[in-house]
């Protein structure tokens, strides 16, 4: 729905018989410096809440971003009605996540955010191609942004680098103790995430040394093997199969920690999750022929993500709990995976959890189980089952793609969990 009152207003003229001079020269300001402020004074239709925002906020031209930004949430919680902050704090957040929102329409915004001076949110978004919106007025996003992050997503705010300028204010507004502990987690993940970067740069080096030199020892292998008379061969076949066991485990090795120190790029689309997660279950089902494996995944879930990352990061996850669940079979009823997954509750999100009947995890190695080349899991000659990089892998991918993974301990099984952006498709 179009306001026909958003074309050029002359600020001054509306509002001037309600609101004092000071206030005024404030406005003027605002307006002539932040362009998204002034398109929402322009609303003749909803000049009325505006005044009212005005009015409230004490007029300050020393710190005007600060007075547009409690003009503007005062301006906003008195527009929007009761039961469509949630909706919109949705929309802002696919915005900002994704850079535009697939899947909803003008129609469906018109039809469940009506607006208190008669009109509807839909005007704040625009088409940017088939199926998708983005807003047009930034500082509206921003202010649901923060909305979103105050009502509980939090850790949001921690994997993006936000517009510094609005959504912060508003979260300084909105909810000032939880800004306060984000910009502490924010310094000590920015140090983390420094010191990681120099780590994964030197893995890069020693893995595609490693990976060379190995290769190079398993060809000289094979050819001994070749040239061994059978009757010599058995004689050291066990600590044959011994050395090739340990150049495989270094090859492996060597791959991992390529893909943890690469940076790939991202390709966000919708993907379909059940076939994606049957074709990555199947050939494990393959290889642990004793782990009985179910997926219980419903058709209709659709995630906003890439689709490679979100297969690896699967991979890893399943694959660590095929190999905890043969390792240690629950002696009652056998070795057991199940994949399952559901929209989550505030409708972001969708979770993907792993569960496995193996021992679990102790909660000394909790925290440190996400860490590159940590592995409690061991094989039947006490050695290490897995390099210890999968899980970091799956957790990097999982953050690239704007998701979390974690480890659930309050299940009765050992339960990971991958949470995803939702598509618009799967919120219907």
């Amino acid at each position: 729905m179009t306001d026909d009152a958003t074309q050029t207003v002359d600020i001054a003229a509306l509002y001037a018989p309600f609101v004092g001079p000071d206030a005024l020269a404030v406005l003027a300001s605002a307006c002539a410096e932040v362009d998204d402020f002034r398109a929402l004074a322009e609303r003749s239709s909803s000049a009325r809440f505006m005044i009212r925002a005005i009015e409230s906020v004490a007029p300050s031209s020393a710190k005007l971003d600060e007075w547009v930004v409690k003009v503007t949430a005062r301006y906003l919680d008195s527009l929007v009605d009761q039961d469509a902050p949630g909706l919109l704090e949705t929309i802002a957040h696919q915005d900002f996540l994704l850079g535009e929102c697939f899947g909803w329409h003008t129609e469906f915004i018109a039809g469940a955010c009506p607006l208190r001076d008669g009109t509807d949110a839909a005007e704040w978004l625009h088409d940017t191609g088939t199926n998708s919106l983005s807003f047009s007025n930034t500082l509206v996003r921003d202010y649901f942004v923060a909305r979103c992050i105050a009502d509980g997503n939090s850790n949001f705010l921690l994997r993006f680098e936000f517009p510094q300028r609005w959504v912060l204010m508003f979260l300084a507004l909105l909810a000032p103790g939880l800004l306060t502990n984000i910009a502490a987690s924010r310094t000590e993940r920015l140090r983390a995430e420094i010191e990681s970067e120099v780590e994964q740069k030197v893995q890069a080096a020693l893995s595609h040394q490693l990976k060379r030199t190995a290769g190079s020892v398993r060809s000289h292998l094979k050819s001994m093997r070749r040239k061994l008379a059978p009757e010599a061969f058995e004689h050291i076949s066990v600590e044959f199969d011994r050395i090739a066991q340990e150049i495989d485990f270094q090859i492996a090795l060597s791959e991992k920690s390529s893909m943890w120190s690469a940076q790939p790029e991202l390709h966000i689309e919708d993907v379909v999750l059940l076939p994606e997660i049957e074709s990555v279950v199947a050939p494990l089902t393959e290889r642990f022929l004793s782990v009985d494996a179910t997926i219980n995944v419903p058709p209709a879930l659709v995630s906003r993500c890439d689709r490679h990352m979100f297969r690896e990061a699967l991979y890893c996850l399943a694959e660590n709990a095929f190999q905890a669940a043969s390792a240690e079979p629950d002696e009652d009823s056998g070795p057991r995976v199940e994949v399952r997954a559901h929209r989550a509750e505030e409708l972001l999100t969708i979770r993907i959890e792993i569960l496995d009947s193996g021992s679990g995890v102790h909660a000394d190695d909790r925290g440190r189980i996400f860490q590159p080349r940590v592995t409690t899991k061991k094989g039947g000659d006490g050695h290490p089952l897995g390099t210890g990089m999968g899980l970091p892998i799956a957790r990097k991918y999982a953050d690239l793609m704007g998701g979390r993974i974690g480890m659930d301990t309050r299940t009765a099984q050992t339960c990971f969990f991958l949470e995803l952006p939702a598509s618009p498709e799967s919120l219907s």
